[in-house]
């Protein structure tokens, strides 16, 4: 599969470099992340081309933007809670 985010924003390069999330689904309803294996895990790609079994599936990060609620599958550490939480105010949740 092809995944493309041309534009990230600071938080989602980080949490990309930190966790390897990556966005694997947009639309106007929700934002949908989940953590890929690729060679350079410390650059930011504009889109990236990965094998189904390269994409935690069973980790996914799913921000709505109707109910302004995140659903994560998961473990994440104080830092990523907070990079979760700014990623939500980018998106202007309440």
């Amino acid at each position: 599969m092809k995944y493309i985010n041309e534009n990230p924003t600071k938080t989602e390069k980080i949490l990309f470099e930190r966790y390897g999330l990556y966005l694997i689904y947009k639309d106007e309803d929700s934002y949908r992340y989940a953590p890929i294996h690729i060679e350079n895990q410390y650059v930011y790609p504009s889109s990236v081309e990965v094998e189904n079994d390269m994409v935690e599936w069973e980790h996914v990060i799913l921000f709505d933007i109707f109910t302004e609620t995140v659903t994560i599958h998961g473990n994440y550490d104080s830092i990523g809670i907070t990079l979760i939480h700014e990623r939500m105010k980018e998106l202007n949740f309440n």
